[in-house]
């Protein structure tokens, strides 16, 4: 998940799919559509229970779309979606994952489930109006990315799903990095036959609500019970700090501590003294000079009960794909040529004949 566009170049050189998300994007991923039957809770698991577990994701998308959300509202919305469901026919399946993607229902849907709602129920209707009006804007507005049947084809071995267009509509990219998440962890743990790993670069979009900080804790606990694996990274280190879940435990906290392998860049004073009083995590003198100094590439590594310092330094080819500008400052080169490596490391005939001299001598 690439919320600054930082990995289009290198998907793409790698023969990867890159999925480009925007407010008025054709791509989908429908909310509403039932990806996987597993659930977050151990133990027998019927449809009825999928389907709870669906409702209960789809308030937290909501609080996302209104950040203010009341118990009121979600109540009302928890039987809005239930009728929803019924009235598209999702309950006469045996299996959710027999259900085509254009049978499920979507936005427009819910929309207009509540709108009846203003005829048959005024005093119900008046208090989910706000929400209505904000929804509005995700159905018959500017920012319909949500309101569709999903159609992504997840054929690829690499994928990744590009939400820059989005950084300038908070509301909108936090939404749609929650429901990225929430269809990849679906399609992890319903293909258990793969080994997938997932990268989630700038998670801290995924604990900027309680219900949202909740479900990636959750997942993000559980992967490797799926024969996944999961990289969270961020550079905004206060909000997941700051970050509650639902149950009114720090994220930022239950996330990192459940991580055997940590990396810490550059941070500043406030950085480590939070980080050593929020995670109970301390640092050597030596260790906070590093961290505090913030050089590029400069890090201390933590494995399990181990330590290291570490310096990532770019081999030729990671700088061409990663930053063309910094690529040709340095080569003088154009980065869109690609390099012949193998040339590189052929011999010589005169080269062959030294070795050749060299392994006879030996004898």
């Amino acid at each position: 998940i690439d919320p600054e566009n930082e990995y289009t170049n290198i998907v793409e050189h790698l023969g990867g799919t890159v999925v480009h998300l925007s407010s008025n994007s054709s791509t989908k991923i429908n909310p509403l559509e039932v990806f996987s039957e597993q659930v977050m809770d151990e133990g027998p698991v019927d449809l009825d229970m999928v389907l709870k577990d669906k409702i209960q994701r789809l308030l937290g998308f909501f609080q996302v779309l209104k950040q203010d959300i009341t118990q009121v509202e979600k109540a009302i919305l928890d039987a809005v979606l239930r009728e929803v469901y019924r009235d598209a026919g999702i309950l006469k399946y045996t299996s959710f994952l027999e259900i085509p993607s254009t049978a499920y229902p979507i936005l427009s849907d819910v929309y207009e489930a509540i709108a009846a709602l203003k005829a048959r129920d005024a005093d119900r209707y008046a208090r989910i109006e706000d929400f209505h009006y904000i929804l509005e804007s995700y159905v018959n507005g500017s920012k319909t990315i949500f309101n569709g049947h999903t159609n992504i084809n997840l054929q690829s071995d690499l994928l990744s799903f590009d939400l820059k267009s989005l950084q300038n509509e908070a509301d909108v990219q936090g939404a749609a990095y929650l429901n990225t998440f929430s269809y990849l962890w679906d399609n992890i743990t319903e293909n258990t036959s793969e080994n997938v790993k997932l990268f989630v670069d700038e998670f801290h979009f995924l604990t900027q609500n309680p219900d949202a900080a909740s479900f990636f804790y959750q997942a993000y606990k559980r992967f490797r019970k799926y024969n996944a694996g999961a990289i969270a990274g961020t550079q905004q280190i206060q909000d997941v700090l700051d970050g509650k879940m639902a149950n009114g435990q720090n994220v930022g906290e239950a996330v990192i501590g459940n991580s055997y392998t940590k990396v810490f860049f550059g941070l500043d004073n406030k950085g480590v003294d939070d980080i050593t009083e929020k995670l109970r995590m301390t640092f050597s003198e030596k260790e906070k000079k590093l961290l505090e100094r913030r050089k590029q590439g400069e890090a201390l590594i933590i494995h399990g009960t181990q330590r290291a310092f570490m310096r990532v330094e770019l081999t030729e080819e990671e700088l061409r794909l990663k930053d063309p500008a910094r690529y040709e400052e340095l080569y003088e080169v154009s980065a869109a040529i690609t390099p012949n490596y193998e040339e590189r490391i052929r011999m010589t005939e005169l080269e062959r004949q030294e070795a050749l001299e060299m392994r006879n001598f030996e004898k």
